[in-house]
């Protein structure tokens, strides 16, 4: 199993440039029978599947593993939690990278490789932590120390964050330009005011991290979830 895992490992950091090239490969034939403005996309949908094919095929045959043997080993289903992380990381980095650095939209052309490099550093030292934490929680180590360490991996996750939001130009270039007034009203509010809501986030975060879980999730959930559907309702 180790082996396989390791073997796996290097496929996903040198082998699956040559499976994607090989998939637009198969793909090119249909470019003339499906409409332009649709050919990007399911080109970029087939890139990241194809990255993430190879967790995800281990995750599928570690499901199929687990059904077949009644077998409840730490180790064992350490092994499947860490598979389903890297499968969850591996569509992440693959939706990010195609979003920020395929040449879809315009928005991205100025800021999206930036963006992008620091948004998979922030994603990459998460999936770290959590496996880190998943690591010690599930062998013996005591509870004091376990809660030590969710607590110094969440603070680092959350100053990690936070300095990439402090790329305001960078982030705030994402947005579009909607010929809408209450937009472009919002948007300019977002423009001036864009530090101290970070600043405010960033409180909020550290507050639900020491203990005020209530109204750190109420407050950062609630306002990033109505921005983004605000977004979506203007786009």
């Amino acid at each position: 199993l180790m082996l396989v895992f390791l073997v796996a490992v290097f496929y996903s950091v040198f082998g699956h440039r040559r499976v994607m090239a090989l998939a637009e490969t198969q793909m090119t034939p249909y470019k003339d029978k499906i409409p332009q403005s649709v050919f990007p996309f399911l080109l970029s949908a087939l890139r990241v599947v194809t990255a993430a094919s190879f967790p995800l095929l281990l995750l599928l045959a570690f499901a199929l593993l687990n059904e077949m043997i009644d077998y409840d080993a730490t180790w064992f289903q350490l092994i499947g939690s860490l598979l389903t992380l890297w499968a969850i990381g591996a569509l992440a980095m693959g939706l990010m990278r195609e979003l920020l650095t395929g040449d879809l939209f315009a928005v991205t052309v100025r800021h999206g490789e930036e963006i992008y490099r620091l948004a998979r550093l922030a994603l990459l030292y998460a999936l770290v932590g959590i496996a880190m934490y998943w690591g010690a929680a599930a062998f013996i180590v005591r509870s004091d120390v376990l809660a030590l360490l969710r607590s110094a991996i969440s603070f680092s996750i959350i100053i990690v964050l936070f300095l990439l939001h402090l790329k305001k130009t960078a982030l705030l270039s994402l947005l579009p330009q909607l010929p809408y007034g209450s937009y472009q009203r919002a948007r300019q509010w977002l423009q001036k005011y864009y530090f101290p809501f970070i600043f405010f986030a960033l409180g909020v975060a550290l507050l639900w991290l020491i203990g005020y879980r209530n109204l750190g999730r109420t407050v950062l959930v609630k306002t990033w979830s109505s921005g983004l559907a605000y977004l979506v309702i203007m786009l």
